[in-house]
């Protein structure tokens, strides 16, 4: 995606995120339903308005500290979770794109139960 597509898109991230809009747009190819071509831009100007907002949650969780959840400078005190990105990603997932969001579960057919 070039810059000018980009910036045509309308999305309230920064420029130097541009990469993680891009997973982000990948990561709802291969996770939800949408039906979308992260290569075009007019795809993704149709996305639902949660979408959108899911792809700017995305930079922002993909941008912090993994590690650290809120900090304070007076007496020096940081909080601390143990949640990676791809947790806070999934639940970021749940939140905004439950009715397009693949379930997780696998179905595995038995060939041949007895021998």
């Amino acid at each position: 995606m070039t810059a000018e597509e980009f910036k045509s898109l309308g999305l309230p991230v920064p420029d130097s995120a541009q990469l993680y809009v891009e997973a982000g747009l990948e990561w709802l190819r291969d996770n939800t339903t949408l039906n979308m071509d992260p290569a075009d831009v007019e795809t993704i100007k149709a996305l639902p308005s949660s979408a959108r907002l899911f792809l700017v949650k995305f930079c922002e969780i993909c941008e912090r500290d993994p590690g650290i959840t809120s900090e304070s400078v007076g007496p020096m005190s940081q909080n601390f979770t143990a949640d990676s990105v791809a947790k806070q990603t999934v639940a970021l997932a749940r939140q905004l794109l439950k009715a397009w969001l693949r379930s997780n579960v696998q179905f595995i057919p038995c060939q041949r139960r007895w021998r």
